[in-house]
């Protein structure tokens, strides 16, 4: 049985759009109810986090209160992943919104791939259409971070050290 074998130890919370809006709140940036109070959905058992197309200071994340402040409270692993062509619910302010939890996280441990030629919608299967060039970088990036992370691989951790950044660039 697969949950026999899973290791609870190490675990790690991956989601694309609104998915990545929650993976924030449950990585520890507060969300608020409409009267003000702080919803406490911040998670300690999971030990990385991957984020595609995250919201920053976008209309999703107003709603929920959370705010850039709040982002410095992620102390855990933390890849974001995003397209220079996803301009979904930036408010008129296009792509480079999303880049703004990369930027507010405080964490050491935060990595940021930004995939040229890419919308919001490339990110996931859309009517049996998958973008094979950005599912290949999503697929080797995340395994990368997730191996660095979980397994402690060395190589990996090397790959987002040194690497990586050659690739995003």
């Amino acid at each position: 049985h697969i949950c026999q074998r899973a290791d609870h130890e190490r675990v790690a919370l991956v989601g694309h759009s609104f998915g990545a809006l929650t993976i924030q709140a449950v990585a520890g940036v507060p969300v608020l109810d409409p009267s003000g109070q702080e919803i406490p959905l911040a998670d300690q058992r999971f030990k990385a986090f991957i984020c595609m197309s995250p919201y920053g200071d976008s209309f999703p994340a107003q709603r929920m209160g959370m705010t850039q402040q709040g982002y410095a409270k992620i102390d855990r692993p933390i890849l974001f992943m995003s397209g220079d062509r996803d301009d979904l619910w930036t408010v008129g302010r296009g792509p480079n919104t999303h880049l703004g939890p990369y930027r507010w996280v405080s964490t050491p441990d935060r990595y940021h791939l930004l995939i040229s030629d890419t919308k919001h919608s490339d990110f996931s299967e859309v009517m049996g259409w998958i973008k094979k060039r950005t599912a290949t970088m999503v697929n080797s990036t995340a395994t990368a971070f997730l191996d660095a992370y979980l397994k402690e691989d060395s190589e990996a951790y090397r790959y987002l050290r040194d690497e990586l950044p050659l690739a995003a660039s």
